[in-house]
C-alpha cells in the first residue's frame, strides 16, 4: 500500500524513516542535512561507510539512533542530480526485505515505512518517477508494508501535478 500525506517525516506515526543519500559521504543540502543533525552517529556510520566504498547506488543503511529507527536509501552516486530511478528502485527494495527480516509486524499491521520525495529536490527526479518505484517495490512487499511519501508545502506542487487529489487534502491509497 502506498499513502502520500503532507506532514513532517520526523514527527509522524511511522515505524521508520528514510531519505536518499549519494555515497561519497557528503550529506550538505535538501533534508539530508536535517538528518545529518539530528542523528550525528549515523553521519559518522555514513561517511565511514562511504570512505571503505561499502556505499554503493542502490544500497541502504540502516540506522537506529535517539529512538528512531531509519535508512539512508543510495539514491545517488554524487550529490547534486544524479539520482536514477533504478537506485531508489534497488534500494528501497532492499531496505524493504531489511524490515521484513529485521522488524516484521506480528499483529497483522502493515509496517509504517516513511519516505520524503526522494531524489525530487536536488537529485534531478521527478515525482511521477520516484512514485513508480516506489509502486514497483510495492507490488513486491505491499501486503506488510505500507509505503507513506511525506511531502511538504516546498514540494507539494509536484506532489499535485501527479495526484491531483492531495491538492482537495484528500490522502491518495494506493
Amino acid at each position: 500500500m502506498i499513502t502520500v500525506e503532507k506532514g513532517d517525516l520526523f514527527e509522524g506515526p511511522y515505524d521508520s524513516i528514510s531519505h536518499g543519500a549519494n555515497t561519497v559521504g557528503v550529506m550538505g543540502a535538501g533534508i539530508a542535512t536535517v538528518f545529518r543533525s539530528k542523528f550525528p552517529k549515523m553521519h559518522e556510520t555514513y561517511q565511514l561507510d562511504c570512505a571503505i566504498g561499502y556505499a554503493k547506488p542502490g544500497g541502504f543503511m540502516r540506522f537506529h539512533e535517539d529512538g528512531k529507527t531509519g535508512y539512508n536509501l543510495y539514491s545517488q552516486l554524487n550529490p547534486g542530480p544524479d539520482a536514477k530511478k533504478s537506485w531508489v528502485f534497488l534500494s528501497l527494495l532492499g531496505a524493504s526485505h531489511d524490515i521484513m527480516v529485521h522488524a516484521p509486524k506480528k499483529d497483522g499491521t502493515r509496517f509504517r515505512f516513511a519516505l520524503p520525495l526522494i531524489g525530487c529536490g536536488i537529485g534531478g527526479l521527478d515525482f511521477e518517477t520516484l512514485y513508480s518505484a516506489v509502486d514497483a517495490v510495492d507490488l513486491i512487499f505491499g501486503q506488510h508494508i505500507e509505503y507513506v511519501i511525506v511531502y511538504t508545502d516546498q514540494n507539494a506542487a509536484q506532489v499535485h501535478a501527479v495526484l491531483p487529489e492531495t491538492a482537495e487534502g484528500l490522502t491518495p491509497e494506493v
